[in-house]
């Protein structure tokens, strides 16, 4: 049964089931509130809880040169799938019309340092709404010395391009993460791969990550 975040004087409690959110509701003691930029409806109670102990809730974020994958998950409970759309492929507004390799600074370029803001407002969105208290992130790595001396070369090069730009941010967001008081756990992609075959006995990701 779905669970729907609950909030009470700003604080973020454990999600319930929406049968005892709309009791709460019928019996004037909760309203239910949208909030339209996460197109996400929660329950703002309106007398103090029975208790304020929460679950470990973990945040799943799997970053990407395009997408970002964000999964919020508790021990029994799948509670949110989030994608992020960082930039398009194609067009105007294409990642390859926004990103430079000429550039020296050691500050991050306009384009990945508007990537992890991004994803920066969105923790903090969903913070607001779910106690999460880990962040579990698919670490990114690309090893550009296989991929220029492979038989794919030219495919390599241009995928090597566009990792470089989210590594180069990682440690940034990182930090940020862990500043904000987060705990940051961080997975290799094989792990998760051999994870997916594990669990569900084929690897379900597609090489396009436009599906």
């Amino acid at each position: 049964m779905k669970r729907i975040p609950v909030k009470f004087q700003g604080m973020s409690l454990m999600p319930m089931k929406q049968t005892k959110a709309h009791y709460l509701v019928k019996t004037g003691k909760a309203k239910f509130r949208y909030d339209r930029k996460l197109n996400l409806w929660y329950l703002k109670l309106l007398v103090e809880p029975s208790g304020f102990a929460t679950q470990e809730i973990t945040l799943g974020i799997d970053p990407g040169s395009t997408f970002d994958g964000f999964s919020i998950l508790s021990k029994k409970y799948h509670h949110l799938n989030v994608e992020l759309i960082q930039r398009p492929k194609k067009g105007k507004n294409s990642i390859k019309s926004f990103r430079f390799s000429n550039r020296t600074s050691k500050k991050l370029v306009p384009s990945v340092k508007a990537d992890i803001d991004f994803r920066k407002w969105l923790i903090t969105k969903l913070s607001n709404y779910y106690p999460i208290t880990l962040i579990r992130v698919e670490d990114v790595k690309f090893n550009h010395y296989r991929d220029l001396v492979g038989n794919n070369r030219l495919s390599g090069v241009a995928r090597g391009k566009s990792f470089s730009h989210v590594e180069v941010g990682k440690t940034y967001f990182y930090k940020w993460l862990i500043d904000s008081g987060y705990t940051l756990e961080s997975t290799e992609g094989f792990k998760t791969k051999e994870a997916r075959v594990r669990y569900l006995g084929w690897d379900t990701k597609s090489k396009d990550k436009g599906e």
